[in-house]
């Protein structure tokens, strides 16, 4: 698991750090772009943004990882539960990652602070905010040009909620493949996902999960994904 880092964090210091570490670029560029991305999201990850994402860890992190893989830090607040191997697998720069796996009741300042030094910021929120916080929280977005994710409960009984998201997207159906019987081993998954854009049609798209991870889209070669991101990696440095 990520380890709780927050309290020796010294926001101006990391500022100066993330911006003397990544390329300068204008505002209106999309901070985060991949195959992965752009099939959920046609304009990318913008900035002064929230994304919501519905109970799916592996959609989260794709649509970080494009923004990860051109160099851009990231920031996650409030996955305990989220495994160190589990994202690098699908993609994310742990080495450009910073996480505070445990906020508490301060989940809200903790997200701001975050947004006020890092690009890409996802948060898990223990309950829906309070329009005022979300208010507050994208005002931060726009003025530091980042762009939010949100992973939202759809537990029945525990639905959380964070109006105003640009687009939401959900894990409709998933199957396993490479088992037969009950035996073998597995190859891989296969998802459709729904995206329900603020101003456009609700869509889906299908995606793959390969044995190592990294989430691409059907019909791509079994490397597609990997060289997606060596060529993004390779585009930062």
């Amino acid at each position: 698991m990520f380890d709780d880092v927050m309290p020796e964090i010294d926001i101006a210091a990391l500022r100066d750090r993330v911006r003397a570490m990544e390329r300068t670029t204008s505002t209106r560029e999309p901070l985060s772009r991949s195959a992965v991305v752009d099939a959920l999201v046609p304009d990318g990850l913008v900035a002064g943004c929230t994304y919501a994402v519905h109970g799916s860890h592996t959609l989260l992190l794709s649509l970080l990882a494009g923004g990860s893989a051109q160099g851009r830090w990231c920031g996650l607040v409030g996955l305990p539960d989220l495994g160190v191997e589990s994202a690098r697998g699908l993609g994310l720069d742990l080495e450009r990652t910073l996480a505070v796996p445990s906020p508490g009741e301060t989940w809200v300042e903790t997200t701001a602070t975050l947004v006020e030094a890092l690009p890409l910021v996802a948060v898990r929120p223990p309950h829906t905010p309070s329009r005022a916080d979300v208010t507050r929280l994208s005002a931060r977005l726009r003025a530091r040009s980042a762009a939010l994710v949100v992973l939202l409960d759809d537990a029945p009984g525990e639905q959380t909620r964070w109006p105003g998201v640009e687009a939401s997207v959900r894990v409709l159906s998933q199957s396993w493949t490479g088992l037969a019987d009950g035996r073998g081993r597995l190859l891989g998954r296969e998802l459709v996902a729904e995206v329900r854009p603020r101003s456009a049609p609700v869509r889906q798209v299908a995606l793959v999960q390969r044995p190592d991870g990294l989430v691409g889209l059907p019909g791509a070669s079994d490397d597609a994904a990997e060289r997606d991101r060596r060529g993004l990696l390779e585009a930062a440095s």
